[in-house]
């Protein structure tokens, strides 16, 4: 039996988690992470989880249902289609201080081979660098996306004479809406709302920073402006595969797209000390 036919051996739709015995654990770890785990000795993936001491877990068969707009929102950045899938992935930090402790901590052992997505940070929302200097947005959630949306709304209602319906989404769908209307009050007042910009007029020093930030860099449209300052790259994240990552001063996340060994951090320390990896 080859891996593929193990991966989707007993099961008809393939399975996220799927336990493994000691014995399959080891062939699997010794024919297939041979690199990785020379990379784990020096900075090992610890991740929060639950289920067995050993796993075999393959992210193409669940797709993570995140409530973050920025998630659906990479999916169109042609940068992001570089890096490994974040919708179909699983994520582990290289700081161990990053999980809460106790006997569900698992060592993340990617496949040979494996790309690794490299966060410049701890926290991959908090890694977006260019909106922490332009925008002063520490982490890109649906929370500071709405402040950042009501700025630019008050700001225009003030600037220019557009009827301006303020938005306040509660979904992904709501808040692209929102953005066609930013693109909509450009198309007709940009040259109002700069001059009365310039002129110091109705908004705060903070507010006018953020608008013209949009007013700089906004080429066709809002969404793209937003994809622009999304860019992987541009903010400092990387991937590289498994046999050639070398950990960074700092704490990071990482995260891959493909099949992966789970092993919890006792179970590890038990087989290490039987003299079995």
């Amino acid at each position: 039996m080859n891996f593929k036919e193990f991966l989707n051996e007993d099961s008809k739709d393939g399975e996220h988690h799927k336990e493994l015995s000691e014995g399959k654990f080891l062939e699997i770890f010794r024919t297939k992470c041979k690199n990785s785990h020379a990379v784990a000795k020096f900075t090992p993936f610890f991740r929060q989880d639950k289920g067995p001491d050993l796993q075999l877990v393959t992210p193409e068969y669940k797709e993570e249902r995140s409530a973050f707009w920025i998630d659906k929102l990479i999916k169109e950045i042609p940068g992001w289609s570089k890096m490994p899938s974040r919708s179909r992935f699983i994520k582990a930090y290289t700081d161990y201080e990053r999980t809460f402790g106790g006997d569900d901590v698992y060592l993340l052992l990617p496949l040979d081979g494996t790309r690794i997505g490299v966060s410049p940070t701890g926290s991959f929302y908090r890694s977006f660098e260019d909106f922490k200097k332009s925008l002063g947005i520490e982490k890109v959630d649906n929370q500071n996306f709405e402040k950042w949306l009501s700025v630019i709304q008050n700001g225009f209602a003030q600037l220019c004479d557009a009827k301006i319906k303020p938005h306040e989404p509660k979904t992904f769908a709501q808040f692209k809406k929102a953005l066609k209307q930013i693109d909509d009050v450009l198309a007709e007042y940009r040259n109002v709302i700069i001059k009365n910009l310039n002129l110091g007029e109705s908004v705060s020093p903070e507010d006018a920073k953020i608008i013209k930030d949009l007013l700089a860099r906004h080429v066709s449209t809002t969404e793209r402006y937003l994809g622009e300052k999304l860019d992987p790259e541009g903010n400092g994240f990387h991937s590289v595969r498994i046999e050639s990552f070398s950990r960074a001063p700092g704490d990071h996340e990482v995260w891959i797209d493909r099949p992966a060994l789970l092993i919890k951090r006792t179970k590890y320390i038990e087989l290490h000390k039987r003299g079995e990896l």
